[in-house]
């Protein structure tokens, strides 16, 4: 399944979590975000197949490991909210398959 690592850029701060539902939810595509513990969450974003698993360190994001349910037609879109919050993506898939 094609994964994608967001860390933040080496200038950029860690975000809180919201800043990236809110991100995804201002260019069309509505996202929630499903707390798990203080230190991990989950943000879906269903229109796009997309679900991210959070690490949370003082209430902010550091880094978000995305997986695509479906293709990668969500990429793009992906790429430019990233870029947008000043993150990083690196391909985390497994070409083992």
């Amino acid at each position: 399944m094609p994964e994608r690592l967001a860390i933040p850029a080496w200038s950029t701060p860690a975000l809180p979590l919201s800043a990236w539902a809110d991100a995804f939810t201002e260019r069309g595509y509505p996202a929630a975000i499903e707390a798990e513990t203080s230190e991990d969450a989950q943000l879906r974003i269903p229109t796009l197949g997309l679900k991210a698993f959070a690490t949370i360190e003082n209430g902010q994001a550091v880094a978000l490991d995305f997986t695509f349910v479906g293709d990668l037609n969500a990429l793009p879109t992906l790429d430019a909210v990233a870029s947008a919050l000043g993150w990083e993506l690196y391909d985390e898939s497994d070409d083992d398959d």
